[in-house]
């Protein structure tokens, strides 16, 4: 049997698009493939634990404020999409 493994989501995802087989990644770089019909989710039921995402800056003290509202808006915008975090295999 042939296997194919990446750790580029763009790749696999590219893959799964071209019948290659099954790929497992996050809701967010997938969901529209199934909502669109392009791509058929296999294990609704299966899911990883949830992963946070972190902005990281040197001390809330100095930071400026377009990086304020750049955070403020990243916050927004996974705050918009629900189940966002949750991974999905195709």
């Amino acid at each position: 049997p042939v296997r194919f493994a990446s750790d580029n989501m763009e790749m696999l995802l590219a893959a799964a698009l071209a019948g290659a087989g099954i790929v497992y990644g996050p809701a967010f770089v997938l969901g529209e493939h199934v909502a669109a019909g392009r791509l058929e989710q296999v294990l609704p039921d299966h899911a990883s634990s949830a992963l946070g995402v972190h902005a990281v800056y040197p001390s809330a003290r100095l930071l400026g404020a377009r990086v304020r509202i750049f955070i403020e808006l990243l916050k927004e915008w996974f705050e918009a999409r629900p189940n966002w975090e949750r991974d999905m295999t195709f």
